[in-house]
């Protein structure tokens, strides 16, 4: 992903400082100077200096999603999740929405709560070697240990001529004017290039993780399931059916639509991965992976349903209906046009045990737990 080029500042330097990037803090860092960036050009600020402590509680504001949310793996060696759940655990039982409003109260919380250690930890290395590729050629042969001290030093004696990103000052960072008016001008295609790369590291780090794009920022809301509703409620006016989990008579005014496989795992709503329960069971489920004993009873469900509500739809529509099935199942579209329950019952088993139980297994592997039965 290209960034704009420019006469004013050395964007090809910008472009390499997210090479051989070994743990999550440039990405995070990045991510949140662009916020207060963002901040400034909203608020109308000619303001070029912020604080590392807002800068380190971005950070891990950027963190928490993908973290808690998903129990993505931001490698071995990050230690930035260790940092946020001492802060989480610190403040207690309070709870944050999974949603944009949740993450804005998170960054409130954060800024009255993070300790100066804490911000010490997040921001000992990463602001100096974020911009070392400004001063790779006055590096060359410098120990390790030296670096920051010695990019603290070239970067305020050489801000005007080599124009790196920012300067380094006590507790804070101090933008060059050149690129901040640069980054106001494209913040949208830098954000953009910051988080492709970021995708890119949480997908090698969580290779057979499915839909990391969507894993990594909360959305302003969940999506709604009307479509999903509309489905069930013309299956379900067609016979009495129970409760997968409690096998109770399901009931219109206490039931839910429960993501078989926890949606903070696959992110995604398709059908063949609801299924109506009673609002208990699904409570008491939440984030779990069911045991795998329950997968015979959903294919049972789904067949039944498929056939129960086809009446219901014109071809047009069913063809929007069935087509999860066919792209992430592989269900022949015959057999789901004029569905008949025996034989689709057979044909989504086979294809069930083909991706449900690898599908736990990678649940469980990433962190959630595994094999809820109902009481």
């Amino acid at each position: 992903m290209d960034l704009p080029d420019s006469r004013e500042v050395p964007v090809a330097v910008l472009a390499q400082m997210l090479n051989d990037t070994t743990n999550s803090y440039k990405y995070l860092f990045l991510l949140a100077l662009l916020d207060s960036v963002q901040s400034s050009y909203r608020d109308d600020s000619d303001w070029t200096a912020f604080e590392m402590r807002t800068l380190a509680a971005g950070m891990l504001m950027h963190a928490w999603y993908p973290l808690t949310r998903f129990h993505l793996s931001f490698g071995l060696q990050d230690k930035v999740g260790e940092v946020l759940q001492a802060v989480l655990l610190a403040v207690g039982p309070e709870k944050f929405a999974y949603d944009r409003s949740g993450q804005e109260k998170l960054r409130a919380l954060l800024l009255r709560v993070l300790q100066p250690e804490q911000v010490k930890q997040l921001t000992r290395y990463v602001p100096h070697r974020l911009i070392r590729p400004f001063f790779s050629q006055e590096l060359r042969g410098v120990r390790d240990s030296e670096i920051n001290a010695r990019v603290a030093g070239l970067a305020r004696e050489k801000f005007e001529e080599v124009r790196p990103l920012y300067r380094l000052e006590e507790g804070e960072v101090v933008l060059h004017p050149t690129w901040m008016a640069y980054l106001r001008q494209h913040l949208t295609i830098v954000r953009g290039w910051v988080c492709w790369n970021w995708t890119q590291y949480l997908q090698l780090r969580n290779p057979n993780i499915p839909a990391i794009p969507v894993k990594l920022f909360p959305p302003d809301r969940r999506a709604s399931l009307e479509t999903q509703w509309k489905f069930w409620k013309a299956a379900l006016c067609t016979g009495e059916w129970r409760c997968l989990y409690s096998r109770r008579p399901l009931e219109p005014e206490k039931m839910a639509l429960d993501h078989f496989l926890p949606w903070s795992f696959v992110a995604h709503d398709r059908l063949w991965n609801l299924l109506p329960v009673s609002t208990a069971a699904n409570s008491s489920k939440s984030d779990c992976i069911p045991h795998v004993s329950y997968v015979a009873g959903l294919c049972s469900l789904q067949a039944r349903a498929l056939v129960a509500a086809r009446p219901a739809y014109k071809d047009s529509d069913w063809l929007k209906v069935i087509e999860p099935y066919v792209a992430d199942l592989k269900m022949p579209l015959e057999l789901l046009s004029r569905p008949e329950l025996d034989t689709l019952e057979r044909s989504l088993t086979a294809q069930f045990e083909l991706t449900i139980p690898s599908l736990l297994s990678l649940a469980e592997a990433s962190g959630f737990q595994p094999g809820w039965l109902h009481a």
